[in-house]
């Protein structure tokens, strides 16, 4: 073995060393080996880096969503070409009540154009993987931060559905009448959602809780 010639490069990413490739011959090396060899190097780089990151894929994935739920806007992270990859809450609801126009405010803002939500993208570039973007919400409206403080609330105090329902009316003021009218129920019914909410929230007024809901981010 000692006799072998080895043409091979070291294959690094930064200050780390991620393999050698190249081979082992009896032969003397050849400059079209070299060639060769210059020619497969970045591929091969390429293709160690990215299974690199994609085993820290998951750790990653979650250290993005935490970061995303403490930016106060709605934050989405799209491909050159649109496509959402990640959101966190306040995104998410904004999706669920304007998709069409948010699909097209993304495409808008893509394109370089004014977008109806003042969505500003931000490039976040790494070598050797896609290009994405941190889209930011710039306009974001009250009913829609106030919709996200109760679905992360409803989602922390493990309440139902219809105590979601009625947690969302309450933090707009309404009172326990007009809850009932509106979801066609008696309002002791709504009384005993309230009791329900109040003690998984750890208070013990209307607004207590409101200023529970309205400060959960």
């Amino acid at each position: 073995m000692h006799g072998h010639r080895q043409p091979r490069a070291l294959l690094c990413d930064g200050p780390s060393l991620l393999a050698w490739f190249g081979a082992l011959q009896p032969d003397a090396v050849s400059r079209r080996q070299i060639r060769l060899l210059a020619a497969l190097v970045p591929a091969m780089q390429q293709r160690l880096t990215l299974d690199r990151h994609l085993a820290e894929a998951q750790r990653t994935s979650n250290a993005l969503r935490r970061t995303l739920e403490h930016i106060g806007s709605a934050v989405f992270v799209v491909g050159v070409r649109g496509t959402i990859h990640e959101t966190n809450e306040a995104a998410r609801v904004l999706l669920d009540q304007h998709r069409a126009a948010i699909m097209q405010a993304l495409g808008d803002a893509a394109a370089g154009r004014a977008n109806q939500f003042g969505i500003e993208l931000f490039p976040l570039a790494e070598r050797g993987v896609p290009s994405h973007y941190l889209a930011l919400v710039r306009r974001h409206d009250a009913d829609t931060r106030v919709a996200s403080c109760v679905r992360t609330c409803a989602d922390r105090w493990n309440l139902t559905a219809r105590q979601a329902e009625v947690l969302a009316l309450v933090t707009r003021g309404l009172a326990n009448a007009t809850i009932a009218d509106m979801l066609s129920v008696g309002e002791r019914s709504i009384e005993l959602h309230m009791t329900a909410i109040f003690d998984r929230a750890g208070v013990d007024s209307r607004a207590a809780l409101v200023a529970r809901v309205l400060t959960s981010d």
